[in-house]
């Protein structure tokens, strides 16, 4: 045991065991994965969630349109882009994939793409999720169809969708449908939403 006083009498600080345990202000030896980090100066050191690390980026393309379950190119650009929707018509794009094991939290996610013409898109987004041996919508989510973007044609837009992904958790196997809402009065876009990719950062 190590311990120290300023004005008063000596408290312990740090010790260390005959098991290699280190233990910070008495026996607290923190758990599993946890990193010890520095309090500044003044301040005690303590155990802390290491988090992600640097984390990491996921850039995923949709794996089925609409009803169909196929996927097509449009357009001259060289972004694979398919189209979602047209001016009178709603249109839907889905996303699966594994959450990684190094995920603490989402910090990023939205759907990328751009309006065939200028205009107000109107837009939602549904989610469900389950882990190994629970059923496969053991929790859902999504952001309503209350949601409009306006850009001018061509110009890329970043659709932020991460509330629909709150509490997904690292080895979950997640679900999405993105749903461009072209039959709405609100959806003013004169044509199709070109949609790219779903990018997701997490720490």
């Amino acid at each position: 045991l190590f311990m120290t006083g300023l004005s008063g009498a000596a408290t312990e600080k740090f010790r260390f065991t005959a098991n290699g345990e280190l233990g910070v202000g008495g026996a607290n030896y923190g758990t599993d994965g946890q990193v010890l980090t520095s309090g500044g100066a003044g301040a005690a050191a303590a155990w802390e969630d290491a988090g992600g690390g640097v984390g990491g980026k996921l850039w995923l393309q949709p794996h089925a349109i609409g009803a169909t379950a196929t996927l097509s190119t449009t357009g001259s650009n060289r972004y694979g882009v398919t189209d979602v929707g047209s001016a009178c018509a709603d249109g839907q794009a889905f996303f699966s994939f594994s959450v990684p094991t190094c995920w603490s939290s989402t910090t990023k996610a939205v759907v990328v793409g751009w309006n065939e013409a200028g205009g107000v898109m109107r837009w939602q987004i549904d989610s469900e999720w389950g882990a190994d041996g629970e059923d496969n919508a053991t929790h859902t989510d999504s952001k309503a169809a209350a949601n409009e973007s306006s850009a001018a044609e061509d110009v890329i837009q970043e659709l932020d969708v991460t509330t629909a992904l709150n509490g997904i958790a690292a080895g979950d196997y997640v679900g999405l449908q993105f749903t461009r809402r072209g039959g709405n009065a609100c959806d003013t876009v004169g044509g199709a939403f070109e949609l790219a990719g779903l990018l997701l950062e997490y720490s």
